[in-house]
């Protein structure tokens, strides 16, 4: 037999429940519902008073919701069978009772799903009773086609399931039971008449208002007026409403309308809010229902949804599990910069996010390294009386270098990155094209380009056009990185001398599309795709990253390519460490036989001989590092001299002479003296390269 073949059948009920239940035509018989599935006995037991699609059911066949159990969750006197007695603690009674009645076919334990409390986990059961509702469906068609007029991001947050949830939408409960809360501002008489308060004004007219008074419960409970129909005294209902209720009003109600609308006309609607994607039933919902039951729209224009951080295994961080990594921990240890640019860099906004111990260590180094180029930078200048303030991009066009147009370049594409990104939301290739250029563009490799202008002695124009670059692209971090990390960008903008009160006060950067210069960004690719590729194979070949490679010769794929390199070739020859460039055209064989190493739009051939004069460079540039790192162990100043003792053995040391002024200059030694006994403030023995290099240095203010 088929199940629609019992639709409508009588039959006997287990309990006599007598008079409480308002029966109807369809009372005790078989109804059919679409969620009712076909495991076991494909018949459940159907009861409108206790859960909504019961309800619903019931609903449709005009059954008289029957709840028998109060706010305690006891039965009451409309089952007196089970009066007084929990609801969960009546199983054995039920099971006895039909067990002595003859009527229990069998019983078993079985497995399903139930609803639980959020936050006791105890179980709950759902009870009919008596509420105020919004009709939703009747503003459906609305809400929806508002939906698709606003801008989602990202989009499925709108078209799939805020439409989902919306196109399935039930009736509002905006009613509680509860002492806190917005009193709803509804009096009833017992003739059945309403009044509805929506004004303070109204609300004057009552007896028991008094000017001034707490309009929440209790007070308000004593405020009456005199029913216009029948004279009696009507009293508020005691429920109040839905803290969903209260958010969804928020954006007018914060404004003071309909009381007041002047700011109302000025601020509303907001063009934008942000929420997590639980909000698609919650606050997305309830503005969305609100404005258009009261304005006919929604009160936004644009909805951005966030994920949830979640613990490092992907789970809900929870006090119960122990779970919580709180932002204070994290700030203690890296500062709260770090945790704003690590919750933004990780992921795509919309996604969640496991919450990784090295993640705010990563953002920590990237702000690092933009502090420590900021600190490079104002040291210089303050020690060269740089003033950004005298110095326009057009009066310094003539002293810009070709590495100083790149960083140009770069900085304008990073300020077009960051703003695409913002305008289009995604916020984490926001972070990520900031981390790109801090790390390779501005420190890696301009930087490391500059640093020998900024040692010039002399002021030159070279060195002022450094400096103009360098500080044009650490305020231009500054501003780009303002609304992600707001405390180092304003110390940064504060120290290297900013206009303005705050860097927040700065307009927005949008970069200035003539100062891209593509021809320019393709050459310096090359040569830093050219340093990578000799670096890995001097690397192979065992070769001293500070001794020069005796030559390189260049096969472009065409000629384009070898006089693209050739733009930078000094800076290339400096970078990858080579005293010789050469470059090969068409047809041309390299002078030396060894295998090519392919960099993309071309090949190389690396020459390693080592000769005596790479062999005293090589040591010298040694020495050079090993005394630099004593200066910074000494804690000397950048502009100190020193004296300095060297022993070695006789070989090292002609070497050394050889490379003497050269080693002076880059340590700012006014002497070397080479000695068997070296002395001085620090004395050290050195192991460069397998050897045992002794050397003093002391200061030149003693």
């Amino acid at each position: 037999m088929n199940g629609k073949d019992l639709i409508g059948t009588h039959y006997l009920p287990p309990f006599e429940i007598g008079d409480a239940l308002q029966r109807t035509e369809y009372t005790y018989r078989v109804l059919d519902a679409e969620y009712v599935e076909k495991d076991n006995t494909g018949c459940v037991h159907t009861a409108p008073g206790f859960g909504p699609d019961d309800y619903d059911t019931g609903k449709r066949y005009g059954l008289i919701p029957f709840c028998p159990v109060n706010e305690a969750g006891r039965f009451t006197d409309a089952f007196p069978m089970m009066e007084g007695k929990k609801v969960r603690t009546t199983n054995d009674d039920v099971i006895a009772y039909l067990k002595e009645k003859g009527l229990l076919y069998n019983t078993s334990k079985i497995k399903h799903r139930y609803g639980h409390c959020w936050r006791c986990k105890t179980p709950i059961i759902y009870r009919n009773t008596r509420q105020w509702f919004i009709d939703v469906p009747k503003v459906k068609d609305k809400m929806l086609s508002e939906i698709d007029r606003v801008k989602w991001v990202p989009d499925w947050a709108g078209s799939g399931r805020e439409k989902n949830w919306v196109d399935g939408a039930r009736d509002w409960c905006i009613s509680r039971q509860r002492f806190w809360g917005i009193p709803l501002p509804v009096w009833e008489c017992s003739c059945g008449a309403k009044k509805v308060v929506g004004q303070y004004e109204e609300l004057k007219e009552g007896e028991g208002y008094t000017e001034g008074m707490d309009t929440h419960r209790p007070w308000i409970d004593k405020v009456t007026f005199k029913c216009p129909k029948c004279g009696k005294t009507m009293h508020r209902v005691p429920d109040v409403l839905d803290v969903w209720f209260d958010s969804g009003v928020a954006s007018w109600a914060d404004l003071g309308y309909p009381h007041k609308k002047d700011e109302f006309e000025k601020w509303w609607p907001p063009r934008f809010i942000v929420e997590a994607h639980d909000q698609t039933r919650g606050w997305f919902y309830t503005q969305l229902a609100a404005g258009v039951v009261s304005f006919d729209r929604a009160p936004y224009d644009e909805v951005m949804m966030h994920g949830w951080m979640l613990d490092s295994k992907g789970r809900k961080m929870s006090k119960s599990l122990g779970n919580v990594v709180t932002p204070e921990e994290v700030i203690e240890q890296y500062g709260a910069d770090s945790l704003r640019y690590y919750m933004i860099m990780a992921n795509a906004p919309w996604e969640d996010t496991s919450f990784q111990k090295l993640g705010p260590k990563d953002a920590w180094k990237v702000l690092n390294t933009y502090w420590n180029v900021v600190n490079f930078a104002s040291m210089y200048m303050v020690l060269d009386s740089f003033d950004p303030a005298a110095h326009t991009l057009e009066n310094m066009k003539a002293s810009l270098s070709n590495e100083d147009r790149w960083m140009l370049s770069r900085t304008e594409k990073m300020k077009m990155a960051v703003t695409e990104a913002l305008e289009t939301r995604e916020l984490h290739k926001v972070a990520r094209a900031l981390t790109d250029y801090i790390m390779e563009d501005l420190s890696r490799w301009y930087l490391h380009l500059v640093r020998d202008r900024s040692w010039d002695e002399e002021s030159t124009d070279a060195k002022t056009a450094a400096y103009f670059t360098l500080y044009r692209a650490i305020m231009s971090v500054a501003v780009a990185m303002a609304p992600i990390c707001p405390h180092i960008t304003d110390r940064v903008y504060s120290a290297m001398g900013g206009s303005k009160l705050t860097v927040h006060m700065e307009d927005w950067q949008k970069g200035d599309a003539s100062l891209i210069d593509e021809d320019i960004e393709h050459s310096m690719a090359l040569v830093q795709k050219i340093n990578a590729v000799v670096a890995s194979e001097r690397e192979k070949m065992g070769s001293k990253k500070r001794w020069p490679l005796n030559a390189v010769y260049i096969h472009g794929t065409d000629a384009s390519v070898n006089d693209a390199v050739k733009v930078f070739n000094d800076i290339l020859a400096q970078q990858v460490n080579i005293k010789k460039i050469g470059y090969l055209g068409a047809g041309e064989k390299a002078p030396i036989d060894v295998e090519p190493v392919d960099f993309g739009e071309g090949e190389l051939f690396i020459d390693p001989t080592v000769t005596p004069e790479i062999e005293a460079e090589g040591w010298g540039r040694d020495l050079i590092r090993a005394i630099q790192q004593m200066r910074k162990n000494m804690k000397l100043n950048v502009e100190e001299f020193i004296f300095c003792d060297v022993k070695a053995e006789d070989h090292l040391v002609e070497l050394f002479k050889i490379w003497q002024e050269h080693i002076c200059g880059e340590v700012r030694a006014k002497q070397i003296t080479y000695t068997d006994a070296p002395a001085g403030e620090r004395v050290e023995d050195l192991e460069i390269n397998g050897k045992v290099i002794t050397v003093g240095v002391s200061s030149s203010k003693i």
